[in-house]
């Protein structure tokens, strides 16, 4: 009796034993991958929001500089704040692990939004009109983000990229004429359509990079 209760004299028991430690097994490694799953939805979600905050800021200077001012000091902070969580799972190995990337990611941040706290105390003596300071808000932003994604989270870099070209393109230095909108200019103007279409492309390659990067 004793012999035939033994799993190593027993190849249905140990059948039976193995199975239970691999479903075991499989329950926690599938937990893990919805959470992964889970963190990247979050992350393009947080992206996408920043985009639609970035297209809607350059409209609304367009139609209200003076307003758009402190419009676009709220975005930098949530750019910054969306910039560092969503990096978080990129920076922990290497370059001192999670107190090292969250040291140089508040440090970069802290910077810009010292830079453009400046801006904003000195904009009386810089002489600028509020339309020169929303573009110069959008500039020092975009090089945030620039420098962001070269050196903390690749993501920031598209984001960069999209802000600098919005602002060239609010200023008309961007030729766009040569851009087919007309199937939604019953809907919105040229110059938005332009904007909205290089918006979704960069959300576009940030989901692509996002695929492509592994979660460290």
């Amino acid at each position: 009796m004793s012999e035939s209760s033994d799993t190593s004299t027993n190849p249905a028991a140990a059948e039976t034993s193995d199975a239970g430690e691999s479903k075991a097994d499989k329950k926690p490694r599938k937990s893990a991958v919805q959470r992964s799953l889970h963190g990247r939805l979050w992350e393009l979600v947080t992206y996408a929001l920043l985009y639609a905050l970035a297209v809607g800021g350059v409209i609304y200077m367009q139609a209200n500089a003076e307003a758009a001012v402190p419009y676009w000091e709220l975005v930098v902070g949530i750019v910054a704040v969306i910039a560092i969580l969503a990096g978080w799972s990129r920076g922990k190995k290497g370059g001192g692990g999670q107190l090292g990337y969250l040291t140089k990611a508040l440090l970069h941040w802290v910077g810009v939004i010292g830079v453009l706290y400046l801006l904003l105390l000195y904009q009386g003596h810089l002489e600028l009109d509020f339309q020169s300071m929303d573009l110069l808000l959008i500039y020092l932003l975009g090089l945030g983000c620039f420098l962001a994604g070269v050196h903390l989270d690749g993501r920031m870099f598209i984001l960069g990229v999209f802000l600098v070209g919005a602002g060239l393109h609010s200023q008309a230095l961007l030729d766009t004429s040569g851009i087919d909108t007309t199937a939604v200019e019953g809907f919105i103007s040229h110059s938005n359509a332009v904007l909205i279409g290089a918006a979704v492309i960069a959300m576009v390659l940030t989901t692509f990079l996002d695929l492509i990067t592994p979660k460290r």
